[in-house]
């Protein structure tokens, strides 16, 4: 947990962020004014539209200031999002990034990277029951407040699953060639 904008930093750079000093985010830092070999300028060069998407703030960790200087065309962030569901602990559900990650695809008529970052699976996990009749239910933890916490997270991985699934389905009925590579950085 933490560091997100560090691990996004190593993945589009290929850099590693022990190369600055220790507590680093370039994000916060270099990156906010100064551009930086990435996955998205070597796709520009061959022609690709570059898109960044995020479910938050588009400020948070700079984004809005550092997805530019990393080569990409676009950046949509929560506040130019609609229909944006929410779990009980305020997080912006990841079903709205189809929508958006659709209309990025469409937006160009090349081929193109489009960087999404999603923030359902968030905690602090409530250590009271906050999901009424939860899809997945767990048993055989026995202090309460860590059984409501376990079985919240539970619930927001399932979900977060079903948009893995549902956003497969819609990519591939665009019937364009497509990679989709995901990743994490939280536990």
């Amino acid at each position: 947990g933490a560091g997100t904008a560090n691990t996004e930093f190593e993945v589009l750079t290929g850099m590693r962020v022990r190369f600055f000093g220790p507590g680093e985010y370039p994000y916060k830092s270099v990156l906010k004014d100064e551009t930086c070999d990435s996955i998205a300028y070597d796709l520009k060069r061959l022609g690709y539209g570059t898109h960044a998407i995020h479910n938050h703030r588009g400020a948070f960790y700079g984004r809005n200031k550092v997805f530019p200087n990393l080569g990409f065309d676009t950046f949509t962030s929560l506040e130019y999002m609609n229909s944006v569901t929410k779990t009980p602990k305020n997080w912006a559900k990841d079903g709205v990034l189809i929508e958006e990650i659709l209309a990025a695809l469409n937006s160009t008529e090349s081929e193109d990277l489009l960087y999404t970052i999603s923030v359902q699976g968030h905690g602090q996990y409530p250590t009271t029951k906050v999901i009424e009749n939860p899809a997945i239910t767990t048993s055989g933890i026995t202090v309460e407040s860590d059984a409501n916490a376990f079985e919240y997270y539970v619930q927001q991985i399932y979900e977060m699953d079903e948009f893995v699934g549902n956003l497969t389905e819609a990519l591939n009925k665009l019937g364009e060639p497509t990679v989709l590579v995901m990743y994490g950085d939280h536990l």
